[in-house]
């Protein structure tokens, strides 16, 4: 059970437009200057928000070295094993940690339309850690005092920490929210006014904001995010309310080293036990495939693989003496054409996969085994064309200019595979702009995937009539919600490797 008395809060907002990400980095960033050591979470299955959290704290220079975040869903892994991942990134921890939990939607908002589940304040409660409310501010005045109240009325069982108001419109604007607030919400302290600065801004595309590799966490950027922190919020207080001792100013004492936050600094991750046979799994990580969450990475060392990375794009072969691979999710569709055209890696995957070690390829990792992909060209300005691809599944897929499928997946598995019996429940999520525009007939399919109301999304998980060991989906499988999942896949390379012996 988490510490009570450990320190941290949970960055909350009341609906989109707040600007919470922004400001999450901008205090991650801010507690780095100031010899602290922040701990983030993000609220959510998004690998994206979590990986920038990550390159705040631990900066990484190169796509290549895995820098994942580390994710919180109550609805994907539940109370006890979203308290164990909390618990696994705050280990180590000294009177210099903070945990920084960024949460998702708006504060009540999650996987259901009634009941709490998935949702930010769900996650404040099961974590023991007050919320810090940021509020979207424009055009708004005393309205801010109701919508305060409101959400205060809604759950009494919150722990409020202070409230910050984001697109502040004026030096007026301010001061009369200050006056009403103080009138209005004496209990709850104004923390800080943030007036509308587009040069803070995060760039994004069709699926979230850009990765931290891409160069947007420059020095530059953190500083500028930084000292609009400390700018437009009384961060002293903050600490001052969640129990750091002492002043901390900006620079004052020197950064402490973050031990066990994020996995990251190397091309080889150990297993976490040993194995009678051990085995090693290629992981993709690079600037096409790099949609790595953290628990993922930790139940398979805890199953007892050694994870070894590698670039799809940019390597021509694969790791030696490799018993399995994880092809995980990202933007193939940004270098579709360097995919295509590294041939030797192409056909070190067909290899790979006829031998019958296993193969779980998500997401954008399943669209890099189709015959081809259709996807923007480097050659003409706006226009699109196929890219062949591995061919390993006879089938082809297009991005798309509008979203294809968003939300949670409950699967169910029809066939036993690489995740366990038939019967087994997994749960995942999908988010993607990919269509699948025709697959041959005769490969079959193990999942049955259901949305979060319940209802069909239809069949999935596409596997070789020959080798049920390569797994292709759509769904991005979160292995800490099904115990024995991990263990179940890594049963499968070990089985694969004893067969090849």
């Amino acid at each position: 059970m988490p510490d009570p008395n450990r320190r941290g809060f949970v960055v909350a907002a009341s609906g989109t437009g707040s600007g919470k990400t922004t400001l999450t980095m901008a205090l991650l960033a801010a507690l780095v200057r100031r010899g602290l050591s922040p701990r983030p979470f993000k609220v959510g299955p998004d690998p994206l928000d979590s990986g920038l959290h990550a390159g705040v704290v631990t900066p990484v220079h190169s796509a290549r070295i895995p820098n994942p975040g580390r994710n919180l869903d109550g609805w994907l892994f539940g109370k006890e094993m979203c308290r164990a991942i909390f618990e696994r990134g705050m280990a180590s921890a000294d009177d210099r940690a903070v945990a920084v939990v960024e949460g998702v939607m708006g504060i009540f908002d999650g996987a259901d339309a009634v009941a709490e589940s998935g949702s930010t304040a769900e996650m404040a409660k099961w974590l023991n850690l007050p919320v810090l409310l940021i509020l979207n501010a424009q055009g708004a005045g005393r309205t801010i005092a109701a919508l305060v109240k409101g959400l205060i009325a809604f759950d009494p069982d919150v722990n409020y920490l202070g409230i910050v108001c984001n697109n502040v419109g004026s030096a007026r604007h301010e001061a009369g929210l200050r006056r009403t607030l103080d009138a209005l919400c004496p209990d709850i302290p104004l923390l800080g006014c943030f007036p509308r600065n587009e040069h803070i801004s995060l760039p994004s595309r069709h699926l979230g904001l850009r990765a931290a590799h891409e160069g947007i966490l420059m020095p530059a950027f953190q500083n500028n995010l930084v000292d609009w922190a400390e700018r437009n919020m009384d961060i002293e207080l903050l600490l001052e309310k969640i129990g750091v001792p002492g002043s901390c100013p900006p620079g004052s004492i020197p950064a402490a080293p973050l031990e066990n936050i994020p996995l990251s600094g190397g091309t080889v991750s150990p297993p976490l036990r040993a194995l009678e046979t051990p085995v090693r799994l290629g992981v993709s990580c690079d600037e096409a495939l790099y949609f790595l969450t953290e628990d993922n990475l930790y139940q398979l060392r805890a199953a007892g693989a050694e994870l070894v990375f590698f670039s799809p794009l940019h390597d021509t072969a694969l790791p030696p003496d490799l018993d399995g691979l994880y092809l995980c999710g990202g933007y193939p569709e940004l270098h579709a054409e360097t995919l295509s055209q590294n041939s030797g890696m192409l056909c070190a995957l067909r290899d790979f996969a006829a031998s019958g070690r296993p193969v779980w390829a998500a997401g954008g990792g399943f669209l890099y085994l189709l015959s081809s992909f259709t996807a923007p060209s480097s050659a003409a300005n706006d226009s699109f064309m196929p890219f062949s691809m591995a061919g390993i599944f006879e089938g082809h897929a297009s991005l798309e200019m509008r979203l294809q499928a968003l939300g949670y997946r409950e699967i169910h598995m029809k066939k036993a595979g690489l995740f366990g019996p038939e019967g087994t429940a997994l749960r995942g999520n999908e988010f993607r702009y990919s269509r699948l525009l025709a697959i041959a007939e005769h490969y079959p399919t193990i999942f049955e995937a259901l949305d979060r109301q319940g209802q069909s999304v239809g069949a999935e998980g596409f596997t070789l009539p020959d080798n049920p060991n390569v797994l292709g989906t759509f769904m991005h499988i979160h292995l800490g919600g099904t115990p024995g999942a991990a263990e179940h896949f890594v049963s499968h390379l070990v089985a694969a490797k004893r067969n090849l012996q």
